[in-house]
């Protein structure tokens, strides 16, 4: 599973083209880390304190309530922000749960595009 949370960092990360997960308060970096930890918490099914202590073990420091509140926030961004709704639709990959069939060897690697959208 932790292969998984790192596949989605480095995923998240190179297409913002920042690290996300340092303290700056900017609403780009609030909203892929409300990403990343929404995906972490509802479709991956990490608890919040499961996701601090990873991130923790990772030199970030982020308490379970601070990422409660990112989660809470999540549809306002999600709704309101281009930049959240593009980044989180392409990680949809993630929220299908197809990773763990690539992984498993269910679904060949080479499958995996960017066609993958959150359909609402």
């Amino acid at each position: 599973m932790k292969d998984n949370v790192e596949m989605l960092f480095n995923n998240i990360e190179e297409q913002c083209g920042f690290n996300f997960l340092s303290k700056k308060k900017e609403t780009s970096y609030v909203e892929a880390r409300s990403v990343f930890f929404y995906i972490l918490n509802k479709e991956l099914g990490f608890k919040n304190n499961d996701i601090s202590n990873m991130i923790k073990e990772s030199g970030y420091l982020f308490d379970r309530t601070t990422i409660l509140y990112s989660l809470n926030n999540f549809d306002i961004y999600y709704n309101t922000s281009d930049f959240c709704k593009k980044l989180y639709d392409s990680n949809y990959l993630f929220n299908i749960g197809k990773l763990d069939l690539i992984n498993k060897g269910f679904i060949p690697f080479d499958e995996k595009e960017d066609s993958f959208y959150r359909e609402d």
